[in-house]
C-alpha cells in the first residue's frame, strides 16, 4: 500500500486523541511554554 488514505490518518489521530498521547502533547506543549517563557522574561 504505497498511498495514504486520509480517512486512515483521521482514524489514527482520533485514536491518539483518546489515548495518553493527548496528555503527552498537552504536557509537552503547555509544559514547555510554562518553563521556557519565564526564562525569556
Amino acid at each position: 500500500m504505497g498511498t495514504f488514505d486520509y480517512n486512515d490518518i483521521i482514524d489514527v489521530i482520533n485514536e491518539l486523541t483518546d489515548s495518553d498521547f493527548s496528555k503527552f502533547f498537552n504536557n509537552y506543549v503547555f509544559g514547555k511554554k510554562e518553563i521556557i517563557i519565564p526564562e525569556f522574561e
